[in-house]
């Protein structure tokens, strides 16, 4: 009988774990979606990109100056300038941290 017991609390809890992990989850959807709204403006304009992480395996360690050439729903394309000529890197929306417009 105990073991039925301790069975169910251990269910419970992990019944509520799971109600408290996903408010959170769609938060961090909620500021994708706002990233994607936002980048449009930025098209064809020259512009700072900062990310969440490292992407040090791109050559971009924390952010990026370029041109937005093209974007669709989940990724968008920036052509940098690399030493002596143009590179185009494709990256994911989701992995903005921030953006502001180099005049």
């Amino acid at each position: 009988m105990t073991n039925y017991l301790l069975f169910f609390i251990v269910l419970l809890l992990f019944y509520i774990i799971h109600l408290v992990k996903k408010p959170e989850e769609k938060a961090v959807e909620m500021k994708t979606l706002s990233y994607d709204k936002i980048l449009p403006d930025y098209l064809n304009k020259n512009c700072e990109i900062t990310f969440k992480e490292s992407m040090a395996e791109l050559d971009m360690i924390y952010s990026v100056s370029g041109i937005i050439v093209d974007m669709d729903e989940e990724w968008f394309l920036i052509e940098v300038m690399s030493k002596k000529k143009k590179v185009q890197r494709l990256i994911r929306i989701g992995c903005i941290d921030s953006i502001k417009e180099l005049v």
